[in-house]
């Protein structure tokens, strides 16, 4: 190194210890910055956004289009956001003022998004204004009674069901609208059952014409005091057969183990007339009915009963789906005696079975000798959609007689996809079958769905030679390539 460039080297060596050394001068001159909010590393506030947002935008919602984009904040290390988490935004659904004003402001609009009202007043624990509570009100009679349904089946508020009882008073509302509000008051999930049962019941006339639709939303808001206020209206009526499934769709046991107990007790206390009992046994013949209800129901199947009474109670005991209930159906169609047959058919009308009862149905699908009582199982199975019994409706496509092949067929396409491994006995049955036969295969193939079964059914399109077959085999093509194009999206 010459002299010259030993000079140049020492020169700018001593130029940047000294830039240095200013440089940490003034850095020991400066305060620490702290986080806006006094916190290290606190989630800075969002801004609030400007303006009033796009045409149509909710008040009080946070435009997402408006919100600071956080992206960036949030790949960085030590700004305070956590790698993966959003700033916190939007409007606070804690604070019940703000859910209220969402809920009167849009409800102040010509046409209101009801499904965002449903879903703010579904938040609001507690009592709602009264002007809310009056704007519903009034689009239950007056405007969108749909909306008005959707969000009064979100309230938790139970004080407006004497509201909307005292609505059912008012002599201009015409069957459409009165039948609006009973479906309306059978939906507030915060209604107290007794008050709202008691409010419908008081206004019964005793004309069925008008209190059908009076029954059906006590039914639907079920429990003890429904059980209690359906029983007594079949005993008062004068005539009990036109109560029915119409009326007591909607009644479910299994929500009221104390409405079962209750009714056991109704059918043990001789019901007023042999009418009024096969009514309540429509009405008893559900899911949910307790071991005391079963027993009740048993009773009712005894020699000494007359042939509706007997009919009605095999019927029963079925719908149920209890074990002992099934037990007794099976026993009674496999001796062949009086009532087998109604027996066997009672089995095949369930539509649900206990885990226990659906053994006990699989297990006489697969061995009992009477034809008609497999027919009617192998119907349960498919109705219950027991996955379990694939094995033996499989087999049964295969060598079943004629009648319980075609509802071996119908119950495996039931079952969907669950039956994926039946679709080569399928397609046998189709090959070997007669028109009737062949119309449930393709429909069977097409509920099933894989790509084996769409080969078969595609198969099925160019072969089939009668035109009443092959016009099931398009509907089913059609249902098929439909049902695939759901399940991409």
């Amino acid at each position: 190194m010459t002299k010259l460039e030993r000079t140049i080297l020492a020169a700018t060596l001593a130029a940047v210890g000294a830039a240095a050394g200013a440089y940490f001068a003034l850095r020991g001159t400066e305060k620490p910055t702290a986080p806006a909010d006094g916190a290290y590393g606190a989630v800075p506030t969002p801004v609030a956004p400007g303006g009033r947002g796009a045409p149509g935008a909710i008040p009080g919602v946070v435009d997402p289009a408006d919100e600071p984009d956080d992206s960036a904040l949030a790949a960085r290390p030590g700004t305070g956001i956590p790698p993966g988490l959003r700033t916190p935004s939007g409007a606070d659904y804690s604070d019940p003022k703000l859910l209220q004003n969402l809920i009167r402001e849009q409800l102040a609009l010509e046409n209101p998004r009801w499904d965002h009202v449903a879903d703010w007043i579904g938040r609001v624990e507690g009592p709602i204004d009264r002007d809310i509570k009056d704007a519903l009100l009034n689009a239950l009679q007056f405007g969108n009674a749909a909306g008005a349904i959707q969000a009064l089946e979100r309230v938790r508020d139970g004080t407006i069901v004497p509201d909307l009882l005292r609505v059912l008073d008012d002599p201009k509302l015409d069957a459409h609208d009165r039948g609006n509000v009973l479906v309306a008051i059978a939906g507030v999930p915060g209604a107290d059952l007794r008050e709202a049962v008691t409010g419908i019941e008081s206004r019964l006339s005793g004309d069925f014409a008008h209190d059908g639709p009076y029954l059906q939303a006590i039914a639907r808001l079920g429990g003890l005091e429904a059980a209690r206020a359906l029983s007594d209206a079949v005993n008062a009526t004068n005539d009990p057969s036109r109560f029915g499934a119409e009326v007591w769709r909607s009644f479910d046991l299994r929500r009221s183990k104390d409405a079962a107990e209750y009714l056991a007790r109704v059918l043990g206390d001789a019901p007023r007339s042999e009418a009024a009992l096969v009514s309540l046994l429509d009405l008893t013949g559900r899911p949910g009915a307790t071991p005391a209800l079963v027993t009740a129901m048993l009773a009712l199947d005894a020699p000494e009963q007359r042939e509706p009474v007997r009919r009605a109670a095999l019927t029963a005991l079925a719908k149920t789906g209890d074990e002992a209930a099934v037990t007794r159906l099976i026993e009674l169609a496999e001796k062949g005696a009086d009532y087998a047959s109604v027996a066997a058919r009672a089995l095949g009308t369930t539509t649900a079975l206990s885990e226990t009862a659906r053994v006990k149905v699989i297990e006489v699908a697969r061995t009992t000798t009477n034809d008609y009582l497999k027919q009617n199982a192998v119907e349960a199975l498919g109705a219950t959609r027991t996955v379990a019994a694939v094995p033996v409706l499989t087999e049964l496509a295969r060598t079943g007689s004629e009648l319980v092949k075609k509802e071996a067929v119908r119950a495996l396409g039931r079952l969907g996809p669950d039956a994926a491994g039946s679709v080569e006995a399928i397609a046998a049955a189709y090959g070997a079958g007669d028109e009737a036969m062949r119309q449930h295969a393709a429909l069977a193939l097409a509920q099933i769905a894989t790509p084996e079964a769409k080969l078969v059914l595609e198969q099925a399109r160019t072969s089939e030679a009668s035109p009443i077959v092959k016009k099931t085999v398009e509907a089913a093509w059609r249902a098929l390539q439909a049902k695939q194009a759901r399940d991409a999206k």
